[in-house]
Formats: structure tokens, sequence, C-alpha cells
């Protein structure tokens, strides 16, 4: 039986599919190190307003779903925007190469852990019928060994 760890392109459009999935739904800094989705905080309304302007002149766009939260208890202003397309895409352009690197390394991961169990497993096979050859040399050696023994002494009588 032949077992392959091979690439495989519909494999990897899945992972890239779900690569980009979680991208688009990630905000950066949220336990994520890249994200479609980025959070402003400011202390105060003129510091929040202000990043709110700039990012709206670099093309980026309030989310419409994840709600700022202004004001609060503490004065503090939250606001999550999307990044502009050309830089998703830059960033999905990078994601897609990762996510085939790592695809690749994970099939590389596989096959040399699935060679090593059987270099073992064939080892094993090999020492348990070398052992079996020993014993039954030793058993053989033991029984000639008694009937030189019974030949010297001779046959016990009494």
């Amino acid at each position: 039986m032949e077992i392959k760890h091979t690439f495989n392109q519909a494999d990897l459009d899945t992972l890239t599919a779900r690569a980009i999935d979680r991208y688009k739904n990630s905000v950066v800094g949220h336990g994520t190190l890249n994200g479609a989705i980025i959070q402003i905080a400011g202390d105060n309304p003129a510091d929040y307003t202000r990043q709110v302007m700039q990012l709206a002149l670099d093309g980026y766009t309030l989310h419409d779903t994840l709600s700022p939260s202004l004001g609060g208890a503490a004065g503090h202003y939250i606001g999550f925007f999307v990044k502009p397309d050309n830089i998703q895409l830059d960033d999905i352009a990078q994601l897609k190469v990762t996510t085939e690197a790592d695809y690749r390394s994970e099939l590389r991961r596989q096959y040399d852990l699935h060679l090593e169990t059987m270099v073992a497993e064939s080892v094993a096979r090999a020492d348990k019928a070398e052992a079996k050859k020993a014993e039954e040399k030793r058993a053989k050696l033991v029984e000639q060994a008694r009937k030189d023994a019974i030949a010297a002494l001779g046959e016990f009588d009494a």
C-alpha cells in the first residue's frame, strides 16, 4: 500500500478561504497580528475626532456592525474601522503566501512523522525477530549443554 503526503490544491483553497474569512472578521490587536478591522481609541472627543478624520482621509471606513463607544464611564472614545481595499488586498496576498507555506510545512511535518513511525516499527519488528532467533539459539544451546552434562554424568539412577 502506498500512502502519499502530497500537495492538494483543494485543501489549500479551503485553508486559504478560512484564513481570509478570519482576516476579514478580525480586529488587529485582539488576539491577532493582522485583520481587516482596526480599533482606535481617544481620551477626549477632539483626539478621537482627529483620528477619525485621518482614517477617513486614508480611505478607512466605519465598521458597519461593531458599534463605537463614545463617552463611556471612563471618558474613552472607541471606534472600529475597516482597512481600505488596497491595504486588504496586500494583506490577503501575504496571507495567501503564508497559508501555502504553512500548509506545505505541515505536509512535510506529517510526512517526516509518518516516515519516522514506519522506520521505528520496521526496526522494532526486526529487533523482535532477532530476539526470537537469539532465544531459539539459546534454547538449543541449553538443550545441547544439558545433553552433554547428562552424557558426562550419566542418567540419574537412585
